[in-house]
């Protein structure tokens, strides 16, 4: 099997998907201080250091098209958006639910940033992502694919 050439790194995170939390602003000695809130942080430079470790050195400036696939712990008992007969199968299956998958993408897309494989998150033109609910002893993860685009566009 032949290596994808536009292939910029292929990476799973393990553990429970994580959004990216809203900043947070307070007042001192009439200031305005806004900063993100530390597990947040945390959590990005963890993925940070991955992709950077992974992508050994890759930097890129062109187009990019990034994919997520987010799988959530399954729940104990069966959510209410989940159809009882999709349940029983104890398969994988879509979550419409909290946390939106464009809020773990925001913190994915800033920990891509923040490796400095790429120059700016702008780069990124083409989005997809699922998210889904684990399969029965399935663990959660985040896995992430990004990919050069050719400069032509194909609409």
């Amino acid at each position: 099997m032949q290596a994808d050439p536009n292939l910029l790194l292929s990476l799973v995170i393990p553990g429970k998907p994580r959004p990216k939390e809203r900043p947070r602003v307070i007042y001192k000695k009439g200031r305005t201080w806004t900063y993100t809130p530390k597990p947040t942080l945390d959590y990005q430079i963890l993925i940070s250091n991955q992709i950077r470790f992974q992508a050994n050195g890759v930097y890129d400036e062109g187009p990019l098209k990034l994919q997520l696939t987010i799988v959530h712990p399954r729940p104990k008992s069966r959510p209410r958006y989940i159809p009882a007969e999709e349940w029983k199968l104890k398969v994988r299956c879509w979550r419409p639910a909290k946390p939106d998958g464009d809020n773990v993408l925001k913190l994915v897309m800033d920990a891509i940033t923040k490796s400095k494989i790429i120059r700016d998150d702008s780069q990124i033109v083409q989005v997809s992502w699922i998210s889904l609910t684990a399969a029965v002893d399935e663990s959660p993860f985040v896995r992430v694919v990004l990919r050069r685009l050719d400069w032509g566009a194909t609409c």
